[in-house]
């Protein structure tokens, strides 16, 4: 993605027990790349309740992160969230995820 912009992903939690769901994202949107809206709230009972994810980098760069979430009388989950940001003349190194793997 090239620099200034951005792009979403929406993902889905499902709640598919009876009772009514908390959850909350732990994610600092202030600091980093990835930012999840509606990073708190309710998962109504045997629904599915839609979380969009924005990556918007300033800088040129790869981005990884796990992004934690609780869902209430649950174990701790997490979303893996990979961008790359380039600009036309400027690209960062290519990654070679065959590698990567022993670092994540």
């Amino acid at each position: 993605m090239e620099t200034k912009n951005y792009v979403t992903k929406v993902i889905f939690l499902e709640n598919t027990s009876q009772v009514d769901a908390r959850y909350q994202f732990l994610n600092d949107s202030k600091t980093n790349v990835f930012k999840v809206l509606n990073p708190i709230g309710k998962i109504p009972a045997e629904t599915t309740r839609k979380v969009t994810i924005v990556f918007h980098p300033v800088e040129i760069g790869h981005y990884y992160e796990k992004i934690y979430y609780l869902i209430h009388d649950s174990n701790v989950r997490f979303v893996e969230a990979i961008g790359t940001c380039f600009e036309q003349l400027f690209k960062p190194p290519k990654v070679d995820f065959a590698l990567s793997d022993a670092y994540l």
